[in-house]
């Protein structure tokens, strides 16, 4: 009995929010300004040290020479940018709004310097709860029993944005990778088709890593084919 084979569309992968989100252009101004910048050096600050999930919150930078920037969240999160482009003059601010997941955050400042390029960084804390959704995998239609040719859509939900990997496996046959890829945080659904063999048991299996440590963790659901 050889291993069943799906065919399945490409999955699109979308990144979406992250711990902080730019929601309007530059101002300045806003917050204060708690160093003053030397030639070759820069700063990158924030309204407040410690903020609650949905805050507003100010970034304001200063940097020795106009150009391009870069404003990255660290930890990346699902938009590991939180600002990139031009900046016309030496300083700038930008408003934001805090959202999940809690925690320490850093935003880094990469500026132009004649000849190279620097990097600075601010921290704060970020309070409050993160829901957090429970690795799952089923199939829709929703039956205990599917029939040869059925079309059917694999989904998912993941804890977290990170690597996921879904194992097809009809009774003792050996597992087949029915799709391996990175999902932002958000889940979704595969489209497949039950093929031969049939009349047995099978399973669908999810391992989805944590980008943080490594870990892994497992999903399963199983049905019967006819």
């Amino acid at each position: 009995m050889t291993p069943r084979q799906r065919f399945i569309l490409p999955a699109v992968v979308a990144l979406l929010g992250c711990a902080l989100v730019a929601v309007a252009g530059r101002r300045a101004g806003l917050a204060q300004d708690p160093t003053t910048v030397q030639p070759g050096t820069a700063a990158i600050w924030t309204d407040r040290q410690d903020y609650n999930i949905g805050d507003s919150v100010t970034v304001c930078y200063r940097i020795p020479i106009a150009g391009q920037i870069t404003i990255s969240n660290i930890p990346p999160g699902n938009q590991p940018i939180f600002y990139s482009g031009e900046s016309s003059g030496t300083s700038g601010c930008l408003p934001g709004i805090i959202t999940p997941p809690a925690g320490r955050q850093c935003l880094r400042l990469s500026y132009p310097l004649f000849g190279g390029q620097g990097q600075t960084q601010d921290c704060f804390t970020v309070e409050g709860s993160s829901p957090v959704t429970p690795l799952a995998i089923y199939v829709n239609p929703a039956q205990s029993v599917y029939s040869l040719g059925q079309g059917i859509d694999v989904c998912y939900r993941v804890p977290a944005p990170g690597p996921i990997r879904i194992i097809d496996q009809i009774e003792e046959n050996t597992p087949t990778t029915f799709f391996s890829g990175y999902d932002d945080g958000t889940g979704g659904c595969i489209p497949g088709t039950i093929t031969p063999p049939v009349g047995g048991r099978e399973c669908l299996t999810i391992v989805f890593t944590y980008q943080a440590d490594g870990g892994e963790a497992h999903a399963q659901t199983c049905f019967q084919t006819q």
